[in-house]
């Protein structure tokens, strides 16, 4: 007998600066025990950047830009440029990574006003 389980999905968007147009709806899809191991090992992944304080959460934005819990890498006493901007890329990559495993399923959708 095969149990399917609950699907499990996590979403995000994108938007402009005055958040009137949607550009990109995403997200990734698995059952909820491979979900439960995935974020597992995604919140260990944020807790190994705890200088000062483990990260809460990732925001591709604040990636991009150093800002909110990526505010970290702005300091050049320990991230002299570009090691700060390498540092944060480094922790979006790995945890690309963490969704790559199969079988989570990513799934978008582009829209348009």
């Amino acid at each position: 007998m095969l149990s399917v389980g609950f699907i499990w999905i996590g979403l995000d968007e994108s938007s402009d600066r005055l958040q009137r147009k949607v550009f990109v709806v995403a997200g990734y899809l698995d059952r909820q025990a491979d979900w439960t191991e995935i974020e597992r090992h995604w919140l260990r992944r944020l807790e190994q950047e705890c200088d000062p304080a483990p990260m809460r959460y990732f925001s591709s934005s604040e990636c991009s830009s150093l800002s909110g819990e990526f505010r970290r890498f702005r300091d050049e006493t320990k991230y002299p440029k570009p090691e700060g901007r390498n540092a944060a890329h480094a922790v979006r990559d790995d945890l690309l990574q963490i969704l790559r495993v199969p079988p989570t399923q990513g799934v978008s959708r582009w829209v348009s006003t």
